[in-house]
């Protein structure tokens, strides 16, 4: 660090940051003690607690939801103090793929299971101004257009859950210590301080678009004024269009250890506002598969399977899914689901023909083999099964499931001992399964009446029975 005497004043810089703009210091070295080193001498230095202008952080995001029920938003941030020096320090990097990482992690943390994309900013270097970055966040079933009531979680734009974990926590390490080593007990030391590194000022603002089917139940607004700061927040929808606001101000670098429950209290608040969802009904019918061209096959094949499994209907299913193989005839995933939609309707010859392709595009898929097998098993193809099963277990030997699906289809055959043999196996894979265990037993239980049925001797039904045990 470096001290410029400048009228009656020191202004400090750190060069070491290499993107601070004067008098912004790094967090760990605000209000500690440094040695000044000078031309005759040198002396102890105590470092400003805070930076000499008021820290600023804003960010809006507009953008509207499709009729597929998909997210796009436009994310446009400015940042001075702290935050600003460190987005300064990656987008100046300029290494076109770390910054693509760090902006779909970005993108993520702010809406979970959402991508980040196409971001820009203003020069990195240019210190006299506010730092500005902005970036594309997309999330596909942002809602759920078959759900006729749902809840939405919001996204995080600046003001961040848990801001003052770290300097709660440390008070808290300090009373405890206090306390053991107070004759007395008490452990409020009434010069500590907290330091929250402030004064800052954070605003957000989200602006959304939402298909016109849909009304709304609002979050709760706050308002809450303590000593130290202020938070506010509120929400509106008007014809469709949602929007947010918060705004936190914090008015002090340090507190008080007196208020520390305050403090927290504080930060509780926020956090359970920052929790609030968006409640929207559906008030009128599904356009899902008028819109669907405008998804992508990753899009359709997540939709598709969220109707097979979440609301059971595979005939909408197998149509989203037939478009998402449409757009992507090499899909990783599509053709395995279009199966499993197929096989749900009971379209057996058209599930058949799902897997197979499935398995042609990947001869390592984790599932086609085994639902291969299942779907040989329903038709009571049981010898068939069989050897999609082993497929299966050639493709991946610990499969939890195959393991026991081949024991079934071996006690269909009333093939007893390799039945047996299969479900100890499967026993052994999926320990926590009790359907294996009570399954496995029976081929086992009755070594005459296995002799009888199955034409095996009851020497080797006795063996099976014995590696069971």
């Amino acid at each position: 660090m470096t001290v410029v005497p400048l009228d009656d004043r020191n202004i400090w810089l750190d060069s070491t940051l290499q993107t601070a703009p004067p008098g912004v210091l790094s967090p760990e070295v605000l209000g500690k003690q440094a040695l000044l080193i000078q031309r005759r001498a040198g002396r102890l230095i105590t470092v400003p607690d805070s930076p000499p202008f008021p820290q600023e952080n804003t960010a809006t995001a507009t953008g509207s939801v499709d009729a597929a029920g998909k997210v796009t938003l436009n994310y446009i941030a400015e940042a001075t103090g702290f935050s600003g020096v460190y987005m300064r320090q990656i987008f100046r990097l300029q290494d076109e793929s770390q910054l693509a990482k760090f902006v779909k992690g970005m993108a993520r943390f702010q809406l979970a299971g959402a991508t980040g994309s196409h971001s820009s900013s203003s020069n990195p270097d240019d210190l006299t101004q506010a730092f500005k970055y902005q970036y594309t966040i997309a999330k596909a079933n942002f809602l759920d257009l078959l759900e006729k009531d749902q809840e939405v979680r919001l996204p995080i734009l600046t003001i961040v859950p848990d801001q003052w974990q770290t300097p709660i926590a440390e008070a808290d390490d300090e009373n405890k210590e206090a306390a053991k080593s107070s004759s007395t007990g008490c452990a409020t030391n009434p010069q500590r301080k907290i330091n929250l590194y402030g004064p800052f000022e954070e605003q957000e603002t989200l602006s959304l678009a939402i298909p016109a089917n849909y009304q709304a139940m609002l979050p709760e607004p706050i308002h809450v004024v303590r000593p130290f700061g202020s938070y506010t927040s509120s929400y509106t929808f008007d014809h469709g269009h949602f929007q947010l606001h918060r705004e936190l101000k914090f008015n002090a670098a340090k507190i008080p250890l007196a208020q520390l429950e305050m403090l927290r209290n504080f930060q509780g608040l926020i956090n359970d506002d920052l929790k609030q969802k968006l409640t929207l009904r559906r008030t009128g019918g599904v356009t899902l598969l008028s819109d669907g061209s405008s998804m992508t096959s990753r899009e359709l094949n997540a939709a598709g399977l969220e109707a097979l499994l979440k609301h059971h209907k595979p005939m909408l299913a197998r149509t989203l899914l037939l478009k998402a193989v449409a757009k992507d005839p090499k899909s990783k995933y599509a053709w395995n689901n279009l199966g499993r939609a197929y096989s749900a309707i009971g379209n057996y010859y058209q599930t058949e023909k799902a897997y197979r392709k499935q398995v042609a595009i990947n001869p390592y898929d984790q599932y086609a083999y085994n639902n291969l097998g299942l779907d040989e098993a329903t038709q009571e193809h049981y010898g068939r099964a069989i050897t999609d099963y082993k497929q299966q277990l050639s493709v991946n030997p610990l499969d939890k499931f195959a393991n026991g699906n081949l024991a079934a289809a071996y006690v269909s055959k009333r093939d007893w001992s390799d039945a047996a043999a299969a479900y100890a196996v499967a026993v052994r894979v999926y320990p926590g399964n009790p359907f294996f265990m009570l399954s496995g037993a029976q081929p086992c239980s009755d070594p005459a009446k296995r002799t009888k049925d199955g034409g095996r001797s009851t020497k080797r039904s006795k063996s099976a029975n014995c590696l069971l045990s």
